[in-house]
């Protein structure tokens, strides 16, 4: 075993050897170091969204009354040149026919711009007087605009689910 004193009496520490161990110890410390921060900033970067969101929330009714369960979908439409116009967001209606949006994180909204809406029937059970339906897409674009909390509420009729709607089949 190593001792680092000549004897207890005098308490001099012995001299330390180098055999380069040392400095190139010193050498893979700065490179390791500025790797582990460019992974950590790419790590960092990776929880934002390369797309704007703008929060969305609003209520489902058909004919007035709450449409008490299913999913609202926004998908992104593309514009010009840009073939992947974003992230579709989702929302879950609550039992009064509200819904918020998630696109990345828990209610964080949809991209910003022009959308298609889809409302999906995720159960059998429908209100009363409700045609039933898989899929019903709204039939205009529904616009998200940026810097804003968008309450976008979402009317149809009977009429509209018979005519916009698909079923599971």
């Amino acid at each position: 075993m190593r001792s680092f004193v000549n004897s207890i009496d005098s308490l001099q520490p012995l001299p330390l050897q180098c055999d380069g161990r040392l400095a190139a110890r010193r050498r893979l410390v700065g490179p390791l170091a500025a790797t582990w921060l460019m992974l950590a900033a790419t790590v960092a970067g990776c929880n934002r969204s390369p797309y704007e969101l703008a929060p969305v929330h609003g209520t489902v009714t058909v004919e007035g009354t709450p449409l008490f369960q299913g999913k609202v979908l926004f998908s992104p439409i593309a514009k010009g040149d840009n073939v992947n116009p974003g992230r579709p967001a989702f929302g879950k209606l609550q039992s009064d026919g509200t819904y918020r949006l998630t696109t990345f994180k828990k209610n964080d909204g949809a991209v910003v711009g022009e959308h298609w809406v889809t409302i999906i029937n995720v159960e059998e059970d429908l209100p009363d007087g409700v045609p039933e339906f898989a899929r019903v897409t709204v039939p205009a674009r529904i616009v998200v605009v940026a810097g804003k909390d968008n309450q976008i509420d979402i009317t149809l009729t009977k009429p509209d689910i018979r005519k916009y709607r698909e079923d599971d089949t």
